[in-house]
């Protein structure tokens, strides 16, 4: 039923993506990873129109990925018209909006509060648990819902790589 391919792939894409985003922001924002202007390059990539990429990876996934498995480990494996390539699939375009708005959420926790856990002698991911997550739980649970939204919407990437077998609300 379309009712639950949509709540399915839309909730565990969403998740994936807040869960790797969160991360992601945080490096950016305590390590400077990327250099100065790389919160504006992840940004830059979900600009491009999701047509321009629709294409190529309906492609990749029922032609490349088949041929290659089959030659590699003797198995046919095809992400086209299943749940997994969808969802990859929307984690790669709301990626981006995930950390964008997390950067936002993380740069507000103070470094101090971190600074002091670690000097109390917490590891880095006990001071990323217990001290920055539970300031920005409200943060991702907005990002969360954002995403949810943009995931359950999504019309254009669900036609061209989907039909018979799963099939989104909004395509159906």
């Amino acid at each position: 039923c379309s009712l639950g391919d949509s709540l399915v792939i839309s909730l565990t894409s969403s998740l994936v993506a807040l869960f790797l985003g969160t991360f992601l922001a945080y490096a950016i924002s305590r390590f400077r990873v990327g250099g100065r202007n790389f919160r504006y390059v992840v940004l830059m990539i979900r600009m491009v129109p999701p047509i321009v990429i629709a294409i190529p990876i309906l492609m990749y996934y029922a032609i490349l990925i088949p041929y290659t498995t089959q030659l590699l480990l003797g198995v046919r494996i095809s992400l086209y018209d299943t749940y997994v390539g969808l969802g990859l699939l929307y984690v790669a375009t709301t990626l981006p909006f995930v950390i964008w708005m997390m950067l936002s959420f993380i740069d507000e926790v103070p470094y101090t509060l971190e600074h002091a856990a670690r000097l109390m002698g917490a590891g880095r991911l006990y001071t990323l648990g217990r001290v920055v997550l539970p300031l920005v739980a409200s943060g991702m649970v907005v990002t969360f819902l954002f995403i949810f939204i943009l995931n359950w919407s999504e019309f254009l990437l669900a036609l061209t790589l989907t039909q018979p077998q799963v099939s989104t609300l909004p395509v159906l």
